[in-house]
């Protein structure tokens, strides 16, 4: 009876390990293949920039999202940027201008993309949700500054991971400790003083 008891002691500890380990993105495989273009934007929704105005918030894509996420993301263009095209395969954003091609971030994956002015300086950045590592895989937040072509990040690798969502018309940070689901805490994503923070 005794050794039983092992037994089903070692089996439930393994079932409560098998949970403890972080996600794999295996299952997705991005087509670089773009098959249609839009040019379509979202602006029914806002948030607040650096001087604490109301802007437009534009989605591009969520996979946390959509139900229907599409086997290829769509290439993007905003009045914003009238001559530039932007491309996601799926773990690197690139902007297309004049011919040229520039890698502006990378995620394994990138989770989604949203465009807001978090600078008040009238242009939108290119901000993402994205989950990054080999073996050890985090999630942050990345924030990307088209105009000035600065990268700012959420990040707190191991000890919490934070996600971007979209609630209530906000681009909101969501932050948990690293491999857990329960929420620790939710803010207003903005960029205060050349920092990413959640407010």
């Amino acid at each position: 009876m005794k050794k039983y008891l092992i037994y089903a002691a070692v089996l439930a500890s393994l079932v409560l390990l098998s949970g403890c380990f972080g996600k794999t993105n295996e299952e997705y495989e991005p087509n670089v293949n773009d098959e249609y273009t839009a040019e379509t934007e979202n602006k029914d929704t806002e948030t607040e920039n650096a001087d604490g105005k109301n802007q437009d918030v534009i989605k591009w894509f969520d996979e946390y999202a959509d139900k229907n996420y599409p086997d290829n993301i769509a290439d993007f263009s905003t009045e914003d940027y009238p001559d530039t095209v932007f491309k996601c395969d799926g773990n690197n954003v690139f902007a297309e201008k004049d011919g040229e091609t520039q890698l502006l971030y990378s995620g394994m994956p990138i989770w989604n993309v949203y465009f807001a002015d978090l600078t008040g300086d009238g242009k939108p950045e290119l901000c993402s949700g994205i989950s990054f590592g080999s073996g050890v895989i985090d999630e942050h937040i990345v924030v990307y500054d088209y105009v000035n072509r600065q990268t700012y990040q959420l990040i707190d690798r191991m000890n919490y991971d934070y996600t971007l969502e979209l609630q209530n018309g906000k681009l909101t940070a969501v932050k948990r400790k690293y491999l857990s689901d329960k929420t620790e805490e939710t803010g207003i994503l903005k960029i205060r003083n050349g920092e990413l923070t959640m407010e």
